[in-house]
């Protein structure tokens, strides 16, 4: 999905736009569909870093790779990961990248 995103992106900025935002992906486990097992009353991880993580890392390099390529023009990360995550007071908010991505690591 991170490629059809910067590919996309790419074809706006080949149209002459010079500031381009996009918006990751929400805590997917935090959602009604996938904390409705326990009441809900908590994210689920597991499915948080299995889908979103990921995806959103994926996205912040392509995203990094399309600065760097067109340095004249502004690309910018909505983190809506992060949002979601602060105002349902989720701690797992707590961990830093490098834990996260060890985390992705492990799993795979």
């Amino acid at each position: 999905m991170t490629d059809e995103i910067g590919i996309d992106v790419e074809a706006l900025y080949q149209l002459g736009f010079n500031a381009i935002a996009v918006t990751n992906l929400e805590p997917v486990g935090c959602l009604p569909l996938a904390t409705y097992s326990n009441n809900f009353t908590s994210c689920n991880e597991t499915i948080n870093f299995a889908l979103s993580v990921p995806h959103n890392l994926q996205l912040q390099f392509k995203i990094a790779g399309l600065q760097l390529n067109h340095p004249t023009t502004k690309f910018i990360v909505i983190d809506f990961y992060t949002a979601f995550q602060i105002a349902i007071g989720n701690t797992i908010s707590n961990l830093t990248c490098f834990q996260m991505i060890w985390y992705i690591v492990e799993m795979t």
